[in-house]
């Protein structure tokens, strides 16, 4: 009985970390996986006021010193910065730096979507710069703001 509880207590929790649509804009290093905690299918809904976490695996093609993270929204042709929460936006205390060539790589963050924000459709964009200001990573996926 009690390894039937465990088993299905893990596939729950299994199921709530699904892997979300994603596109790429322009990354040198590989996405392997992104998660949106709640997310379970495109477009993410997202309520206003609440707050998220997202989950991102790289696997990285070249060496850096540091890594500074940053969360945008699209509304509109308009890029609305979203602070980040909780986790560093330097990861290097999280990842380890330097990083080196194919490492595997997780980064977090956390954030809320503001009160002000405008109900309707929108863009989650992540992406991650080097020391040098190199864009490494950018990922992209459709949202709901309700």
């Amino acid at each position: 009985m009690v390894s039937t509880a465990l088993l299905i207590s893990t596939l729950l929790k299994l199921q709530s970390i699904k892997s979300i649509d994603y596109g790429d804009c322009g990354s040198d290093y590989q996405i392997k996986d992104v998660d949106l905690l709640g997310c379970t299918m495109v477009p993410c809904n997202l309520q206003i006021g609440s707050t998220y976490e997202i989950t991102m695996l790289l696997k990285t093609t070249f060496s850096s010193f540091s890594l500074t993270q940053e969360l945008y929204l699209k509304l509109n042709e308009h890029e609305v910065f979203i602070p980040i929460q909780t986790f560093p936006r330097d990861q290097c205390s999280n990842v380890g730096c330097p990083v080196k060539v194919t490492d595997n790589i997780e980064f977090k963050a956390s954030f809320s979507i503001s009160n002000e924000a405008v109900p309707g459709r929108a863009e989650l964009i992540w992406t991650v710069y080097t020391d040098r200001q190199k864009l490494a990573v950018c990922m992209k996926t459709p949202v709901m703001l309700t």
